[in-house]
């Protein structure tokens, strides 16, 4: 009878422990009331969720909700009952009477607790504090509206750390005056309140706040952000908040804007498996090449994924045609943690011009248990790691000095010849051109000059065509008769050497000089030659006759 008895009082007390079980699950609400500046009251529904005999459920009379300095008094509509025949609920509403001027701007909030006899149900209270100081002023003929653009791998409003985010904000203005110096300004509210729009790495200038300029009367100006959502963030939720204003009346005229002036954000880490070691900044010094020749490559690592930290990542960098088998074993790569790593190789040298790819990719989720040999010695070999990244393509181009291609490049060098050591106006001149052959195969150039037609003529190229074999130089003399009205000082021109199609040209700058009058005197000489022979046969005979006198005065002095 009495083990009847104990069973009894068992099975009651299991109901009872089993009924509160349900009951304390039973209270139904929102998780978050959010009041703004622009809704100073909102209505609520909490009710009872299951058919039993229930204590009325209680609501807090009022709440403070606290910037760090200022207070808001929320007060809720009295306290609800709701009986077993009513599960639908009853509705309460959150109210403010008036907020400090100075609160700051953000996201602000208060946890209230509902209480039904020993259940319970936690409630977030918010307030959405203004963007502008004062908060929107003289904004009713103003419209701001934003557009986000997420180029990464999340959704426009679901970050994913490094997405890189394009936000487009236009402010149309309806009013009767124009504005001057129009800014823009952008802010990113934390789950605290604070604006972390500096932690962002911003691409657009000037970062979160732009001058725009002015905004005339019923015209409207535009201004994208860019930015990249930092390694540094922490996941969670944020609010995305705009305000426009003229420079230094902020308040005077200021409007903000969410789907009245705020916009709930998500940031999360990488949830892909593939994605959570990934690369930026990847960059290839030089991105064209000879054959033979060295070349870099650097990148910077970020763990942003879920999985959080490693104890060791591989990086590694691949191409079967470039012959490149190159890996870096980064040790306790945490979650957040960034690292810059370096490869440098010889571009071999057997290969035809063209472009060719290498693979930067990672391997993770490492297992030092596995790896570890008797000696307690890691090999680090990519068997212990469960994971590969996705692969970052890298492209270069080689050029010059590969085995496997006709390569016809030539190098030219000018200088003046011996023989004409100045370029004297009305002179002819002659350049000597040396043509270096830095190809791998025999070729034959074909020499011309340009742009000398307003100051010089082009009288011989000596040879036009020319034959240079692989590694060797061949020279080629240019005469150019420069014209006698041509004016002294720089003149430059053009030699062209086409191989194969292909040109190569070098600019020659030449220095143009006055002639002296030695020159001067020639040329009359040439030009007047019949008259200063006609002076030079006379000159001869008046010194013949000089001579025939003197010897006849000498003779007579002698006989005497």
């Amino acid at each position: 009878m009495m083990t009847k008895k104990l069973t009894s009082i068992l099975m009651i007390a299991f109901v009872l422990m089993f009924s509160l079980a349900i009951v304390s699950a039973s209270i139904t609400s929102p998780s978050t009331i959010t009041l703004s500046a622009s809704q100073n009251s909102v209505d609520f529904t909490v009710a009872d969720d299951v058919d039993v005999d229930t204590d009325d459920i209680t609501v807090p009379s009022s709440a403070q909700i606290s910037d760090g300095t200022n207070v808001i008094n929320i007060a809720f509509t009295g306290t609800l009952t709701v009986s077993d025949d009513d599960t639908t609920g009853e509705t309460i509403t959150a109210t403010y009477a008036s907020v400090p001027a100075d609160f700051e701007a953000g996201v602000h909030s208060k946890t209230i607790t509902l209480t039904e006899g020993a259940s319970t149900k936690t409630v977030k209270v918010e307030y959405v504090s203004a963007f502008c100081e004062v908060g929107a002023i003289n904004d009713s003929d103003l419209d701001l509206t934003v557009e986000v653009n997420n180029k990464g791998s999340g959704e426009d409003d679901e970050w994913v750390l490094l997405d890189r985010v394009q936000v487009e904000v236009e402010i149309d203005n309806g009013m009767d005056v124009d504005l001057d110096d129009v800014v823009i300004e952008l802010g990113l509210i934390d789950e605290e309140g604070n604006n972390v729009a500096d932690d962002l790495e911003w691409i657009s200038d000037d970062e979160e706040e732009k001058e725009i300029g002015d905004v005339d009367e019923g015209k409207d100006e535009k201004h994208e952000f860019e930015f990249k959502v930092s390694n540094d963030l922490d996941d969670g939720n944020y609010f995305l908040m705009v305000k426009a204003y003229p420079e230094g009346e902020e308040e005077d005229t200021c409007i903000d804007y969410f789907e009245d002036f705020y916009l709930p954000i998500s940031i999360e880490r990488e949830g892909e498996d593939d994605r959570q070691i990934v690369f930026e900044d990847v960059m290839v010094d030089p991105e064209v090449v000879p054959c033979g020749q060295e070349i870099t490559i650097t990148a910077t690592a970020y763990n942003i994924g879920e999985m959080g930290d490693q104890d060791a990542v591989k990086i590694k960098l691949y191409s079967s045609d470039l012959d490149v088998d190159e890996e870096r074993v980064i040790e306790d790569f945490d979650a957040d943690d960034e690292v810059n790593v370096e490869f440098t190789l010889i571009v071999p040298k057997n290969l035809t011009e063209g472009d060719y790819t290498l693979k930067l990719y990672s391997r993770y989720d490492y297992d030092e248990d596995d790896d570890e040999d008797d000696n307690d010695d890691l090999t680090y070999d990519d068997q212990y790691f469960d994971e590969q990244s996705e692969v970052e393509k890298i492209t270069i181009t080689t050029h010059g000095k590969c085995q496997g291609s006709l390569v016809t490049d030539v190098d030219i060098d000018a200088e003046l010849s011996e023989d004409t050591p100045r370029a004297v106006i009305g002179r002819q001149v002659v350049i000597e051109v040396t043509l270096e052959n830095t190809g791998n195969e025999d070729a034959t150039y074909d020499v011309s000059v340009s742009g000398v037609s307003d100051w010089a003529e082009v009288a011989d190229i000596d040879p036009e065509q020319v034959t240079v074999e692989a590694g060797e130089s061949e020279t080629v003399s240019i005469y150019l008769d420069i014209d006698n009205d041509a004016e002294a000082g720089d003149e430059e021109f053009t030699i062209t050497a086409e191989v194969a199609g292909t040109e190569v040209e070098q600019k020659v700058l030449l220095t143009l000089e006055e002639g002296w009058a030695a020159g001067i005197i020639t040329d009359n000489i040439k030009e007047n030659w019949f008259i200063y022979l006609i002076i030079l046969v006379n000159i001869i005979l008046v010194v013949a006759i000089i001579i025939v006198v003197a010897k006849m005065v000498g003779r007579k002095r002698t006989t005497a």
